[in-house]
Formats: structure tokens, sequence, C-alpha cells
């Protein structure tokens, strides 16, 4: 595992954009897994190592596939190393334990519904101040997901549409889905319709 120091580096953007830059960047096999993911506001930091400065900033520039995304290189604090229970957490609940009391841990929905890379769960009123923590926990530990929502009240209305607010990851709106099913592949609007992977086998049965 590689010391902490003052040379540290990470690549900053937009939330909206982490996934893309995650998924570059774990592929380059740069991602420094010995120190924290950084989340301020609408920006996230990636710690990276193995390469420099100059090389890194050239690299994202010419990169075909992050055209369009503007990214930044950043000094990564040594303060930031990640405590030893976070490192290879196997679920999120295990990476949310340093972060909330046991109390807190409690009160956190395990199950929660996925379609295709969106994920959906309820946050207790109790825990809404810590939900980009929880978001970004399922993000970190969950392979393929690229944005985490929040139920944000009752499915409603003719169409049952539930209203939906993003805790972690792409906040673009319309929040989308990219989803599998029977073959075939979809773009969801999650927070325009009403869809639920539950329902598979009905929409097998009226095709």
């Amino acid at each position: 595992m590689n010391e902490s120091n003052s040379n540290n580096i990470g690549v900053c953007c937009d939330k909206k954009n982490a996934f893309l830059i995650k998924k570059f960047i774990e592929k380059k096999d740069w991602l420094d897994k010995s120190l924290n993911v950084i989340s301020e506001e609408a920006k996230i930091s990636f710690p990276v190592h193995d390469i420099d400065e100059i090389t890194l900033k050239q690299v994202l520039e010419n990169e075909p596939t992050l055209k369009g995304i503007e990214t930044t290189i950043v000094k990564i604090n040594g303060l930031n190393k990640k405590k030893k229970a976070t490192e290879n957490c196997q679920n999120f609940l295990e990476w949310l334990k340093p972060h909330l009391s046991d109390t807190e841990l409690k009160l956190v929905k395990t199950s929660f519904n996925t379609v295709g890379d969106c994920v959906i769960i309820e946050v207790p009123s109790q825990l809404r101040h810590k939900e980009s923590l929880i978001g970004e926990s399922i993000v970190a530990t969950k392979k393929g997901i690229r944005v985490v929502c929040r139920v944000d009240g009752p499915h409603a209305g003719p169409f049952r549409i539930q209203p939906l607010k993003v805790i972690a990851g792409d906040s673009s709106r319309p929040i989308q889905a990219n989803y599998k099913e029977s073959g075939c592949d979809f773009i969801i609007n999650v927070d325009e319709v009403f869809f639920s992977p539950r329902l598979a086998g009905e929409r097998i049965r009226i095709s």
C-alpha cells in the first residue's frame, strides 16, 4: 500500500461526471484505494497513484471518452487516508461504520430497488443529514452503480410516479437508468415513469 504524503494528487470533476471519471481511472489501474474519495458539494476528487501530474493532465485532455468533461488535478491531503475499517469493504454498511454511530447504522435501510445502474433507497428522516454518505457508500461498494436516489415521497397521480432526489453520482435530470431485460437495452427516466424490475414476468407475458 502506498504511504500517504504531500505529493498525493487526484482528479477533480463535477459529481455528474463522477461515474465516467472513476471508470476511466480504474481501467488504467490508477485509483489509489489507500486514500478516501473526497466529496465536496458539487465536486468529487479521486486520488490516483503511479502517474505524475503532467502526464495525467495530458492523458485526460486527450482521452476521447472524456471529451467535454472538465477535470482539474488537485492535491490530496495525506490526512484523508482511509481508516482500516473502510478498506476493501464487502458491503456498504461496512463502508459506513467509521462515519455513522451504532444507533444510526441500525436505521440504515439494507434493502433497496436497483434499476440497472440506478439504486433507489429509502432514507429515514433521522439520517437525512447523512444521506450523501449513504449514497456514496453504495456507489463505492456496488459494481456498476452510476447514481443513487432517495425516495422523496409516495407514488402519486394516475401514473404512480414517485418523486426522487439524487444523493450520489450523476445528478443530471431526468434521472436515467441504463437497464437490461430479456435481451433488450433500455434507458428509463426513473423520476418520470413508474417502473419495477419485479414486473419483468408481466412484461414478457403481455409482449
